[in-house]
């Protein structure tokens, strides 16, 4: 698919190199005069974002006054002086996904779950009446700077290098490679908080595994199989097989599937880990999942028509536990492959929600860049020199095979509403009192959730996640 991806961009991009030709010296078409002001580089750039997004964007529409013919684009690529605002500038008000780099080599790492990082996953969150930010560690990753140096889930930084981080400087702060980090940890022997708590960290290169944690339960005749899982990385489908031969070993009945930090990832690892989970019956006859609709000038082509553009289970993936039932923990952060997993498993499990409200993404996007685009004789369509640029567009919205999708403004509501930021002892993932472990565990063994919850640290808002990337076309961000 992705070689014919390339080929119809580039038909689309040949009917525009004689436009740009021809009115390079046009000043009523940002041609010399312009050009004065305006770098050859940065022209490339805007053609590119111009070419990629009027032909791939779902909403490509709205950056024309004629949407039939898709002429007079409302912003004019040719007097743009800066290629990232004139990127933003073309968003749908409905997108905030869409995005784009100027160093392709940098994101695709960052893609590829490979960053320079702690070794943490964190929620941002406001932690006083003063304003002040914290960040609430969710996840230590091992080998990490982190971990060697002791943080743990639920420790919460609220100072970095004796700086308490606002509104105005979190972003340059939590960003840093290195420093102080002060923080707040629960102790839950005598149910009190320090403060006194400092660690000096130096971030690192660091590709972090996506499956996070597996383990199993036995409960009341129930034998249950946990796993908490942080990304949709193509790259670690065989680590997901091997914790799906350590379940059917087992013998799992049930499981609990844990996305609550998942932001999405790659279509390729979603549908391994659908085909891991799914009935057998329904893996074996490769029943549809999941199908995509693009924009009008796609879904003209043969190419992407549903018949094209849908996914099946897989019926080549080894240690199917063909379940019937399964818990999906979810929270502010689940998003796009996750929440794609709860809408296609639903068609054919009973798929039970425990945790947050999902944070809202029914979209997929693909990851361009220059090089890779050639004409009908396999020439180049961009310049070399603007190849350190990367656009990854939304492309299409998914849905199930019963024609259901979610409003992406409200994301996915459990069935159990717990806040695991509810509770003063967040756990330890993967043990089974784990806040909202214990509450999945509770509904499959008796049917309901009786759980209490406890105290909370503080009121809180919740400012943003920090979790891992993805490779390929992509379901996320």
């Amino acid at each position: 698919m992705k070689r014919l991806i390339y080929s119809l961009l580039a038909i689309a991009v040949l009917g525009f190199t004689s436009c740009k030709d021809d009115d390079e010296n046009d000043p009523d078409n940002g041609g010399s005069e312009e050009k004065t002001t305006i770098s050859a580089a940065t022209l490339e750039a805007n053609y590119f974002v111009y070419s990629i997004m009027s032909t791939y964007y779902y909403w490509n529409k709205e950056m024309f006054n004629d949407t039939v013919k898709y002429e007079d684009p409302k912003i004019d690529w040719r007097t743009q002086t800066n290629t990232e605002e004139y990127f933003y500038d073309l968003l749908s008000n409905k997108d905030k996904y869409s995005f784009i780099s100027d160093n392709a080599n940098e994101t695709e790492n960052e893609l590829s779950g490979i960053s320079t990082t702690m070794g943490w996953d964190y929620t941002l969150t406001y932690i006083d009446k003063s304003n002040h930010i914290g960040a609430i560690v969710n996840l230590v990753y091992p080998d990490s700077p982190a971990e060697k140096a002791g943080v743990k889930r639920g420790d919460v930084v609220y100072q970095i290098d004796g700086e308490f981080m606002t509104l105005d400087n979190y972003r340059s702060k939590i960003s840093q490679t290195s420093g102080v980090y002060s923080l707040i940890r629960y102790d839950a022997t005598t149910q009190s908080y320090s403060e006194n708590v400092e660690y000096s960290l130096e971030a690192v290169e660091l590709t972090e595994n996506p499956v996070y944690k597996y383990t199993t339960f036995e409960k009341d005749g129930n034998k249950i199989g946990y796993l908490m899982y942080t990304s949709y990385i193509e790259d670690y489908n065989a680590d997901l097989d091997k914790a799906f031969q350590y379940f059917k070993e087992q013998g799992i009945n049930k499981l609990i599937l844990d996305v609550r930090y998942n932001t999405g990832g790659a279509m390729t690892a979603f549908r391994h880990l659908c085909s891991l989970i799914g009935p057998a019956a329904n893996v074996k006859s490769e029943s549809e999942i999941l199908y995509y609709k693009y924009n009008d000038i796609l879904s003209s082509q043969k190419t992407y028509s549903r018949q094209n553009q849908h996914v099946t289970f897989d019926k080549e993936v080894a240690n199917n536990v063909d379940l019937k039932d399964i818990v999906i923990i979810t929270g502010r952060n689940t998003y796009s492959a996750s929440e794609a997993t709860i809408m296609a498993l639903k068609p054919y499990m009973n798929v039970t929600l425990i945790g947050d409200i999902t944070g809202g993404k029914n979209s997929t996007m693909f990851v361009l860049t220059p090089d890779v685009f050639t004409d009908s004789r396999d020439a180049r369509v961009f310049d070399k020199s603007i190849d350190n640029w990367l656009i990854a567009p939304i492309v299409a919205e998914y849905f199930n095979t019963n024609d259901q999708t979610f409003d992406p403004t409200e994301g996915i509501s459990p069935d159990y509403a717990i806040n695991e930021y509810d509770y003063s002892d967040m756990g330890v993932i993967g043990d089974e009192n784990e806040p909202l472990t214990k509450a999945a565990i509770e509904f499959i063994t008796t049917g309901s959730i009786t759980t209490n919850k406890a105290a909370t640290l503080k009121e809180v808002e919740i400012l943003g996640h920090k979790g891992l990337g993805i490779k390929g076309a992509i379901m996320n961000r």
